[in-house]
């Protein structure tokens, strides 16, 4: 007799757990390169009177956005400057031994702006030099001497040679004061009106003291 039960199996397959995949480990990002303040550039060229290059020129631009850079000239006289932001910029070239030349200077944005070729002329300037010596005319060595310009406020010092000898060099117009200072001796001061580019002698006297103060070389008095 066939058996009316049909037989039936469902076979069930556990599915494995899989360890859980690590993170992915972010690249490092680049560091943003800086961006420029602008894309204006400035250039030029320093002659000196004769129209000849001058080298070494120190060049100092001054402006926008607090900026200030500084550089020289090359054999060629040649200068400039990059990555400038638009606006108002001041242009100063100075060399020792000549006057200083300047120039304003507006900028639009990505301009490349070349300034008219600056001309430096040499610097005339004047000299003060002279002796130091007591009321007998001999020399007196190694005094201390100060100038102080009245109007420039320029100030020097020096000390006088083994002939009593100084020198102040390097003057503009203007009236200067000088001090005489040294152990023993009573202080000097003479005041000089030097126009441009003059050239004075002067002598300076002072009067040796003793510690009481009492002068030991006096002038006779008739």
């Amino acid at each position: 007799m066939a058996s009316d039960y049909t037989w039936s199996f469902t076979t069930t397959i556990a599915t494995p757990t899989l360890p859980p995949l690590p993170s992915p480990i972010p690249s490092p990002s680049p560091s943003p390169t800086p961006t420029a303040s602008g894309t204006g550039i400035i250039y030029g060229f320093v002659n000196d009177e004769d129209e000849f290059p001058l080298k070494n020129v120190s060049i100092s631009l001054t402006g926008t956005n607090n900026y200030s850079e500084s550089t020289e000239t090359d054999e060629d006289g040649y200068y400039f400057f990059e990555n400038l932001a638009a606006g108002d910029y001041a242009l100063r070239a100075s060399k020792s031994g000549y006057q200083s030349a300047s120039v304003d200077i507006s900028l639009d944005e990505g301009e490349a702006y070349e300034v008219k070729t600056l001309m430096l002329e040499v610097s005339v300037t004047g000299t003060i030099y002279g002796y130091v010596r007591d009321i007998k005319g001999d020399p007196i060595e190694n005094v201390r001497l100060a100038l102080k310009g009245l109007k420039t406020k320029y100030n020097a010092k020096t000390a006088a040679d083994k002939d009593g000898f100084f020198e102040f060099n390097d003057l503009d117009a203007d009236t200067y004061v000088i001090k005489a200072k040294k152990k023993r001796y009573r202080p000097a001061k003479t005041s000089v009106k030097l126009e441009e580019a003059e050239t004075q002698e002067i002598e300076i006297e002072m009067n040796k003291v003793t510690k009481r103060g009492i002068i030991l070389l006096s002038k006779k008095v008739k």
